[in-house]
């Protein structure tokens, strides 16, 4: 069996980390509002 499959790039571009971290902290807000 060859194995040879090549993963694709990481490509992240700066408009996903501040999509991603706006998810992170409005998570972080709902889990905080539940907690308070």
């Amino acid at each position: 069996m060859n194995r040879t499959r090549i993963a694709p790039p990481l490509a992240i571009t700066e408009e996903d980390l501040v999509r991603g971290l706006d998810i992170i902290d409005e998570a972080l807000g709902e889990i905080a509002g539940y907690a308070g």
